[in-house]
């Protein structure tokens, strides 16, 4: 995967608290992630599949996120009930990140929720 520059800039720009998160959930999404394109859309860094949207990140002045597009999705991996959710968007903070296991079964449903194989 091709990293995009403006996510660079995103990154960059981010509360100092959460850019090495970010930076290292973004080294992450590359590894468990190698078929998609970083895109940048809505002013957040997008992950696609074969020119489907599969889920978002963000950073915010307390909490960073993963927007999945799934609201369902804490029904689905039962671990995402400890963390606070909104709609289709998952919080996390420094003092409770995502995981990597946690991630990997976020990209895992995603990309299987939107009839991708990977």
């Amino acid at each position: 995967m091709e990293k995009n520059k403006e996510v660079d800039r995103y990154i960059a720009e981010t509360p100092e608290e959460f850019r090495e998160l970010l930076s290292n959930l973004r080294d992450q999404i590359f590894e468990y992630f190698p078929e998609a394109t970083e895109t940048f859309a809505y002013r957040i860094p997008v992950y696609r599949y074969k020119g489907k949207p599969i889920f978002s990140i963000a950073a915010f002045k307390d909490h960073y996120s993963i927007i999945t597009q799934d609201k369902d999705i804490t029904d689905k991996i039962p671990e995402l009930k400890d963390y606070k959710t909104s709609g289709t968007t998952i919080h996390f903070t420094a003092q409770k990140p995502l995981t990597a296991n946690l991630l990997e079964k976020i990209i895992k449903h995603r990309v299987s929720d939107r009839d991708c194989d990977i």
